[in-house]
């Protein structure tokens, strides 16, 4: 196969380098090609007869490159390289680099779920999740800190994930709740919240879980809802997580739907970890419509190994 192998030299901690992949991939008999993950427009690169399309990196490469397949009859792969890995894990695309390489070949190929905001501003789509309040806010903290150089005081993926547990149990002791208007497949909430979340998968952050689904090509966003009422209950989760324990009280309000739309104000907002700067900062109402796009994206279903 002609492969097209969107990297991300920053990602991982003592992983494979851009050498390693690519040798990998030659002795799995493919013919790839390297792209740097820095690329402005992937889709100056992705208009070319390749075979298949390899995100090499985390879930920020991962995100981008299923953005930028959508629509396309390009089937895409996962190396796994970064911290969370949370889209990764969801389609399965976990293991050794050596077992994933070598499961492209003859691998079936699905199509899955991928998400789209709509706003006055615009629309945008996303390829893990849409939030409000609580993910948004702890990435406005990271920010104000640099958080950019921070990569080198963590020796390990595990310490990281312990961190990111840390910043968002930080921000949520001093985030102050605010009114929520969602409206679902289910029917209206209005109340006092925290955390508003949309997903295509069941996983955001730093390996927080929202809904388990075992199918994402099923029309379904999954959402969750952080009630100020269970502030604590979600501290405490976030606290034990940190600690290594497996908690399995989270407080959230979850489900599954096509679409939703939301009505807030104060909150900052984000799309796949890029802060949405024009939208939710000011004390004005913002209204989003979230739906699923169905079926928009091509994967390699792999087995786990």
């Amino acid at each position: 196969m002609r492969v097209l192998v969107i990297h991300n030299a920053k990602a991982g901690y003592e992983q494979a380098d851009a050498p390693a992949i690519m040798a990998l991939i030659r002795k799995a008999g493919h013919d790839p090609v390297y792209q740097s993950g820095m690329i402005d427009d992937l889709h100056t690169v992705l208009d070319e007869p390749w075979d298949l399309v390899v995100a090499a990196g985390g879930d920020g490469t991962a995100t981008r490159v299923l953005k930028a397949c959508a629509g396309l009859d390009l089937p895409v792969a996962l190396l796994p390289l970064g911290t969370a890995n949370n889209t990764a894990h969801a389609l399965g695309h976990v293991g050794t680099l050596e077992h994933l390489v070598q499961a492209w070949t003859g691998a079936a190929r699905v199509r899955i779920d991928l998400g789209i905001v709509e706003s006055n501003l615009g629309r945008a789509g996303f390829a893990e999740s849409f939030g409000i309040g609580l993910m948004a806010q702890t990435i406005v903290t990271a920010d104000k800190g640099d958080s950019g150089k921070a990569r080198a005081k963590f020796a390990s993926v595990a310490e990281r994930l312990d961190s990111g547990m840390k910043a968002m149990r930080k921000t949520l002791k001093t985030l102050e709740p605010r009114r929520l208007r969602v409206r679902t497949a289910d029917g209206q909430i209005d109340g006092q919240y925290l955390w508003l979340e949309v997903g295509t998968f069941g996983m955001v952050g730093p390996r927080i879980p929202l809904v388990h689904a075992d199918d994402y090509s099923d029309g379904l966003l999954t959402y969750a809802l952080l009630p100020a009422s269970q502030k604590d209950t979600f501290a405490e989760f976030l606290g034990a997580t940190h600690g290594g324990s497996a908690p399995t009280r989270t407080g959230l309000v979850t489900g599954r739907t096509p679409s939703l739309q939301a009505e807030w104000s104060g909150f900052p907002a984000h799309l796949d970890g890029t802060l949405l700067e024009d939208l939710g900062r000011s004390d004005d109402t913002v209204s989003v419509s979230v739906r699923v796009r169905p079926k928009t994206v091509t994967v390699l279903k792999l087995t786990r190994g």
